[in-house]
């Protein structure tokens, strides 16, 4: 009999976590649990706890593509209502990028908030082989502001942003998007229920190889544009 041990991270968004042993811990923190394995030994997890709040502010630290303190995993751990923002040091070297290798899902409504001033700079790339953020099922409002998204790329719907099955509204807001390449909607996809809303941003040399070089919304969904600016997004329909 042979006892094993492992390792995992677990989190909520508020309440208890219970551990598969049934022990319930209640604040944020790294435990031991122990269950009996298929050999009938005892298997010792360790575990780390994250219990957040509703309604907080996430904060992303480095540039990596993935792992602690990236983008990806700031939104995979934060809970519906959080507001997701960037640690001034990311901002203010004015050459950094979060460069990605596959799409960011977006599952809960959450509230992105890139720049602080008018000087910070900070790009999200999709690397001319990726989608940048794919939103699908987010029962809520999704708000970027002050984002600049480039070189989204995919062979399908949405460059920068594939946004559907909400029901709700995604607002862009003082953000850029630019350089974004799909078959439908270049930099934005809106489809099914799902309404858009953008203001005063920036869309330019956005791509659609087929339909909708910027923008394309299609199945009862409602798009507000206001003082924004779009120049040189094409389409080839």
């Amino acid at each position: 009999c042979t006892p094993t041990t492992s390792s995992f991270n677990a989190s909520v968004c508020s309440g208890n976590y219970t551990a598969p042993s049934g022990q319930v811990v209640s604040t944020s923190s790294t435990i031991n649990d122990t269950i009996t394995n298929a050999g009938g030994c005892d298997s010792v997890m360790t575990i780390t706890v994250f219990i957040g709040n509703a309604s907080t502010t996430d904060v992303v630290t480095n540039i990596n593509n993935a792992g602690p303190g990236s983008l990806r995993q700031t939104v995979a751990d934060a809970c519906p209502g959080d507001t997701i923002r960037f640690a001034p040091s990311l901002l203010t070297a004015g050459v950094d990028s979060i460069s990605l290798d596959t799409h960011i899902v977006v599952d809960k409504p959450l509230v992105f908030k890139g720049l602080y001033t008018a000087t910070d700079t900070l790009f999200i790339s999709g690397a001319n082989s990726s989608r940048i953020f794919n939103i699908i099922g987010a029962t809520g409002k999704i708000v970027m502001d002050s984002m600049v998204l480039i070189n989204g790329f995919t062979t399908a719907l949405g460059g920068a942003i594939n946004y559907e099955t909400a029901s709700d509204t995604l607002s862009v807001l003082n953000s850029v998007l630019s350089s974004n390449t799909a078959i439908e909607g270049g930099a934005i996809y809106v489809f099914d229920n799902s309404d858009l809303i953008v203001e005063n941003s920036k869309f330019f040399n956005n791509t659609a190889s087929y339909i909708g070089g910027a923008i394309m919304g299609i199945t009862n969904c409602t798009i507000s544009i206001k003082q924004s600016l779009f120049t040189e997004n094409t389409d080839f329909k």
